[in-house]
């Protein structure tokens, strides 16, 4: 780093822990579009110990793991509900630093971000939504990433993930890595690769788990659906309002969501820069969830 970017941001640090999970081979049930899906969330260190305690004590005595795909359990529902609420109410705190990333993998030129697996994919597009994130997240301060974790599963034993990451970030001025790799385990507290930091998983697993619902309508659980509508105007206005500084939810440079791309690009088109731009990320989705639940969804032939 350069005298001039040191002083620059000098005196405004700011520590954080990160927590991610992933959701792959999401179908869309209106465009049968497949689509994965990045969620990362940014704690800082000072209040990671209140929200964890926050967390825990909505749990009422339910020591069960938390999954947006299981709550048909009446405890697992009544945390999954409280959790919501945690995060709806997070303004007032501001302990939790959202970024969710949609990727189309069936729109996606596949050659030109790392092949057809899902692994180079992830890889490629989750040091983009880490740096993007706290970019936005704290604007003209210097971020300190203490640790990042992760859900154990096939990215632990990817050759680079685990390690390039962090290296990648380090090599911005606005970014320093204080550990140089990813921190696996499991998101099942009563495990034995459990740890205090596995709530955060299952907290990041179950937001971006409803959110994957409201906008695919991947299941027609009742318990599942009636929780992923207590996040349906938190999400319509990270996509529709993302600047709103009036926002009840406080949601602006806090709750992010993106997706990418927006149209599919021959291989020809890689090289036409207006093309690529077409192409980019966008911010706004259907709820499809919340469309069949009103009888506005119309489904494709």
């Amino acid at each position: 780093m350069n005298l001039f970017a040191q002083h620059a941001i000098a005196g405004q640090d700011v520590t954080i822990e990160l927590f991610a999970d992933e959701a792959k081979n999401i179908r869309n049930v209106e465009t049968g579009h497949f689509w994965h899906y990045i969620g990362i969330v940014a704690v800082p260190t000072e209040k990671k110990e209140a929200l964890l305690r926050r967390l825990l004590d909505a749990r009422g005595g339910c020591d069960s793991e938390i999954k947006s795909n299981d709550l048909d359990h009446l405890p697992k529902r009544r945390t999954a509900e409280q959790w919501c609420r945690i995060l709806l109410d997070d303004h007032a705190v501001g302990s939790i630093y959202l970024n969710v990333v949609g990727i189309n993998r069936t729109l996606l030129n596949s050659r030109a971000f790392g092949g057809e697996q899902f692994e180079p994919v992830y890889n490629r597009f989750f040091r983009s939504a880490v740096l993007y994130g706290c970019k936005r997240f704290f604007s003209g301060r210097r971020v300190v990433i203490s640790r990042l974790w992760h859900d154990e599963g096939d990215m632990e034993h990817h050759e680079y993930f685990p390690w390039h990451v962090l290296w990648r970030l380090d090599q911005d001025p606005s970014i320093e890595c204080q550990t140089q790799r990813v921190d696996f385990c499991s998101s099942d507290h009563r495990k034995p690769r459990g740890c205090p930091e596995s709530h955060l998983l299952q907290f990041v697993d179950l937001v971006l788990g409803l959110m994957v619902q409201l906008l695919d309508d991947t299941s027609r659980n009742r318990n599942r659906c009636a929780t992923a509508r207590l996040l349906a105007p938190l999400l319509a206005r990270m996509m529709n309002e993302p600047n709103n500084p009036n926002s009840r939810y406080g949601h602006k440079d806090k709750y992010l969501i993106s997706f990418f791309p927006r149209s599919a690009l021959a291989d020809a088109e890689l090289f036409d820069q207006l093309a690529r731009a077409r192409s980019g990320f966008y911010l706004q989705r259907p709820l499809i969830q919340i469309e069949r639940e009103s009888g506005q969804l119309h489904l494709f032939g």
